[in-house]
């Protein structure tokens, strides 16, 4: 093919590109797409719908065309933000465990994001001294690191009634995105989808690692709203307590005017709910509804005790028949995060049971107790079948499934389906990562690595493009 063949070739393939990704038909990958054409043209075209057209001479260039394709973009990774090629972010240097004091944070970055935030009396308390040793953050965050190995080493199922762990992408360009919340950000952001957090105070340390993990990833975090929802609506522990409101926006995101620039995120706080399903409405679901969520991640239950077994039955059974009932037409995505471990000196580390003498957090363990681990979820899980849901697995590692998950997409807003978040057992071994009580656990970014793999997941199969 002659040179000038080649630049025209080059033009018509860099239009077409350009056109199909601004439609948002051609790749959700925010990086470089390298094309190569003959021997003497590469076309790099990059997330900004630029392109740039590198003449190759033959006879100067003695590398296989492959190899000159990598070298010459070596440094495209460089332009993106987010570092999305890279699935676990190391420590960034304002975060490493220490003193606070010797810390030195970006103007933009919030102190909740320091190692060792921890949940003290309703709000997020940076701590210096959470957690038994920086050994115990090293721990978690070889945890996050061995888990997401195994899952992008999962490889597609040939049955059509499994679920694949590997994350999915149309094309071959999307495998780079190895950064969950990246992934999660920009399908959000391509299918105009607003995510909610609704649930205790460990749930909200669960939001508050999400908007960490998008500091770290260089996304532009802004928050719009703080809004104490208490009184004069409703009083008590089985309020709707407070809404928070982010706007989260990346420099990669203005591709196309005929999509929204930002996503909305929300987190709303409650600790036990209404017990009829008009109150649980009036009170807290129709003000969660208001905001219109496409997605709403929840988990209430961590404040019922054992022996208040009963009660945690009557709250869930509310829950899931008012989302069944009044979410139907408006959640695309409902999804379920198992309860974290507690690690109290008792059965199973639950608060609220004799404990033993020893007041430091304690390995789980049964200790001759009747106590069933994990019965919150059991129970839910039981519940939501009962009553119609089809549960489903985002579990990020292979040997974790515990029930053949279906892998049709699903576009239509249907909340028939329960996606399940595994995080109990993960929880459940950091007994170490706690500070004078063993429930709320010690800020690191790398302990809830393993919900952004299960959300990104649950939305891939769901919204992928």
């Amino acid at each position: 093919m002659s040179g000038k063949h080649a630049s025209l070739l080059s033009v018509v393939v860099i239009a077409l590109i350009i056109a199909l990704h601004v439609k948002g038909l051609f790749s959700t990958s925010l990086y470089s797409y390298i094309i190569g054409i003959s021997n003497e043209t590469i076309i790099i075209v990059d997330g900004s719908s630029s392109a740039e057209v590198k003449e190759r001479d033959p006879k100067t260039s003695t590398a296989p065309l492959a190899e000159e394709i990598s070298s010459r973009t070596k440094n495209t990774f460089t332009n993106d933000p987010h570092s999305s090629h890279i699935a676990l972010l190391e420590w960034q240097p304002w975060e490493r465990p220490g003193p606070i004091e010797d810390r030195v944070y970006p103007s933009h970055i919030p102190r909740t994001c320091s190692i060792g935030t921890i949940s003290n009396g309703g709000s997020l308390v940076p701590q210096a001294n959470c957690g038994s040793s920086s050994s115990a953050y090293q721990r978690v965050q070889d945890m996050a690191h061995a888990l997401l190995s195994v899952s992008l080493s999962v490889s597609s199922s040939s049955s059509s009634s499994s679920f694949s762990s590997k994350p999915k992408a149309k094309n071959a360009n999307e495998d780079i995105i190895a950064c969950d919340v990246c992934r999660i950000m920009n399908l959000a952001w391509h299918r105009n989808l607003s995510l909610a957090f609704w649930g205790d105070s460990v749930h909200e340390q669960n939001f508050q690692g999400l908007i960490c993990e998008l500091f770290r990833r260089n996304f532009t975090v802004i928050e719009r709203e703080n809004l104490d929802m208490g009184l004069p609506y409703c009083k008590g522990i089985n309020c709707l307590r407070r809404q928070r409101t982010y706007i989260v926006t990346s420099p990669l995101w203005t591709i196309s005017k005929l999509i929204n620039s930002n996503v909305l995120l929300y987190y709303f706080k409650q600790y036990k709910p209404r017990i009829t399903v008009d109150e649980f409405y009036n009170t807290s679901l129709s003000r969660i509804l208001a905001v219109q969520p496409d997605v709403l991640v929840f988990n209430i239950g961590l404040h019922y005790k054992w022996n208040a077994r009963s009660r945690h039955e009557t709250a869930m059974a509310v829950i899931l028949d008012a989302l069944k009932r009044f979410g139907r037409d408006q959640i695309s995505l409902l999804a379920y995060r198992e309860t974290t471990a507690q690690h109290f000196t008792s059965p199973w580390g639950e608060y609220g049971i004799k404990r033993g003498g020893i007041k430091e957090c304690a390995p789980l363990s049964p200790r001759n107790g009747t106590v069933t681990f994990g019965w919150r979820d059991t129970d839910t899980r039981q519940y939501a079948l009962e009553r119609g849901f089809t549960v489903i697995d985002a579990d990020p590692s292979e040997e974790g499934r515990v029930a053949p998950l279906l892998t049709e997409t699903k576009n239509s807003k249907n909340t028939t389906e329960l996606i399940w978040i595994p995080f109990r057992n993960f929880s459940g071994q950091l007994h170490d990562l706690h500070l004078n009580e063993c429930t709320h656990f010690c800020h690191t970014p790398f302990l809830w690595y393993p919900l952004w793999r299960s959300l990104r997941l649950a939305m891939e199969r769901q919204f992928a493009l």
